[in-house]
């Protein structure tokens, strides 16, 4: 004797999932189960992405956005609202972002200019050669009255200060956009290693010559490309 068998009501969030076959028994539709996976887990990695991109950015703004962030992960989750939430975040953290590079390294120089770290005249220019030496001068050699001061040509960070028999005295200066200051020849130096200097600041005392170099990524460069024609005498 053959039996019907009964249909069961669909509830819950199989209701448009399982199929019924004479022949087989309940199916998951297996493809629209994987594309919302897929889906949500490519989300969650974009939201944990920018969550570790703001823990590395020590500002208000971005502590407040993670606190926020934290709470709506611990909700329940709504993948397309959590979306455009994540979508929002991730333009304000670009904007922060770039603000913060630029201030940090990657400045364009073309805006800002060195000033003289001594009065004097110029009386050698970049690659000359050194008649006492016969070496090609890296810098270039600007002739004051002993003990004028000598002051930081831009804001940066000391990274060293030293005394050799060729030099003398000399200080070597960080400043953005990997750009490196050098004094040489100082007759005395007054900073510290690690010490934070402001453009203009006094950094020494120069004997009636000093070397000044100036180095981009380890490489010398003309120092008079980035001062203020204006302040030379030659």
């Amino acid at each position: 004797m053959n039996t019907v068998r009964n249909k069961q009501p669909q509830i819950g969030f199989f209701s448009n999932k399982i199929k019924k076959n004479e022949k087989t028994l309940y199916t998951l539709d297996i493809k629209l189960w994987m594309k919302k996976t897929v889906i949500q887990t490519i989300i969650c990695l974009l939201i944990l992405l920018i969550v570790i991109s703001f823990k590395s950015i020590n500002a208000s703004i971005t502590n407040n956005i993670t606190s926020e962030m934290s709470y709506r992960l611990n909700q329940q989750f709504d993948y397309k609202n959590s979306y455009k939430i994540a979508m929002t975040w991730g333009k304000r953290l670009i904007n922060k972002g770039e603000e913060a590079l630029e201030a940090i390294n990657f400045v364009d120089m073309s805006k800002r200019q060195f000033i003289l770290p001594m009065e004097g005249n110029i009386i050698h220019l970049f690659n000359d050669i050194d008649e006492s030496s016969g070496k090609t001068i890296n810098g270039i050699v600007i002739e004051g009255i002993e003990d004028e001061r000598v002051v930081a040509v831009d804001e940066g960070v000391v990274i060293e200060v030293n005394f050799s028999q060729v030099y003398g005295h000399y200080i070597v200066i960080k400043h953005r956009g990997e750009f490196v200051s050098v004094y040489k020849h100082l007759k005395s130096s007054s900073v510290k290693v690690n010490a934070k200097v402001a453009k203009g600041e006094e950094i020494g005392i120069s004997s009636d010559k000093l070397l000044f170099e100036v180095w981009q990524r380890k490489e010398p460069v003309d120092p008079l490309e980035y001062i203020d024609i204006k302040q030379i005498n030659l």
